[in-house]
């Protein structure tokens, strides 16, 4: 197990106030934050609109996602881009709706995008 001293961002557990491993003073607490991007793909841009957790330091004001936002944002990207590509298959999409069903459950998270 890491101690403080060694933790970086994602390292906390969930709605923890822990202490910031930037400024190692300030604590840093879970909020949610609604995250809208475009990504350009090799057959044109997909637009995303994700809930992450984010830990925000209160001394410092530092920001940071770990490994469970990443997940979010790779499954909303992965989602759209198989839109785009006009053939996703039936198993693609209930392989999606399931990475999508684990990420609810393991973080509670919204994952939604819009694609244009």
């Amino acid at each position: 197990m890491a101690s403080s001293d060694d933790a970086g961002p994602g390292d906390a557990e969930p709605g923890d106030a822990s202490v910031c491993w930037i400024c190692r003073q300030g604590r840093c607490t879970e909020s949610r934050t609604n995250i809208t991007f475009r990504q350009v793909t090799d057959k044109g841009y997909i637009f995303c609109d994700v809930l992450v957790p984010v830990e925000t330091c209160g001394g410092c004001g530092a920001r940071h996602w770990g490994d469970t936002a990443e997940a979010i944002i790779d499954a909303a990207v992965r989602r759209e881009y198989a839109k785009l590509s006009g053939h996703e298959s039936a198993a693609n999409a209930m392989h999606a709706a399931a990475d999508d069903r684990d990420l609810m459950r393991d973080c509670g998270g919204a994952v939604t995008s819009v694609s244009e």
